[in-house]
């Protein structure tokens, strides 16, 4: 397919117009892939149209003697959200509900210079901040935007929140943080779990820091 050749060979700007033009296409394939290049496009008209969505579902407010993160996610799919990749929840996806479902896709298409630019915080600030129950909604959707981005940045910050008991809990977020761990630079990946306590670590972190510490021992191998 003409767009995944496209992938491959790297995007610009320059790209939008006719990316913009395939969200239009009956394929849902070529449409599909049209969503998924312009959300890694920066500075796409989509990304902007997502970043607006993002803003109004997920923002820091303070309260008592401390800051929170207040998360509202939508409360249905329309023709422009399903337009830019955002489709409903699938009969098979037993995972989500339908609004936890469209909070997810639209976290994982947002620009992650949104929160940053809006909160003026760095990620590992962000992330730092109370989340509550919608803490592994935040964490799986950030981490798709993060690989698919391929923002560092986030992804250590991500890893390093489920390393100090970030929220993992779920089959759903044990997978992210699998994937994580591979596209990770390990060397950045700076929180360390003691052996004595490897009992009390559950098992998907401790797979990741074993896939990171196996990383990182290869690099250094490599330097040698």
């Amino acid at each position: 397919m003409f767009l995944s050749v496209l992938a491959s060979q790297g995007l610009s700007l320059a790209d939008e117009p006719l990316l913009e033009a395939a969200l239009d296409e009956r394929d849902a394939e070529v449409r599909g892939w049209a969503a998924h290049l312009l959300a890694r496009l920066p500075g796409s008209a989509l990304g902007r149209r997502m970043a607006s969505r993002a803003l109004g579902c997920v923002r820091i407010e303070a309260g008592g003697l401390s800051e929170h993160v207040v998360t509202s996610p939508p409360v249905q799919s329309d023709n422009a959200m399903r337009r830019d990749g955002v489709s409903p929840r699938g009969r098979g996806d037993l995972q989500l509900d339908d609004r936890t479902h469209l909070l997810h896709e639209v976290l994982a298409r947002t620009p992650l210079r949104t929160w940053t630019d809006e909160f003026g915080r760095t990620a590992e600030q962000i992330l730092a901040v109370s989340s509550g129950p919608w803490a592994p909604v935040l964490f799986t959707g950030w981490s798709r935007a993060a690989m698919a981005q391929r923002d560092q940045e986030w992804m250590t910050a991500l890893i390093d929140w489920a390393l100090a008991g970030g929220p993992t809990g779920t089959l759903f977020g044990a997978e992210t943080l699998r994937q994580l761990a591979r596209r990770a630079d390990p060397a950045r990946c700076t929180r360390e779990t003691t052996a004595t306590r490897a009992a009390e670590i559950p098992p998907p972190v401790r797979d990741a820091i074993s896939v990171l510490r196996f990383r990182y021992d290869m690099l250094k191998e490599l330097e040698l």
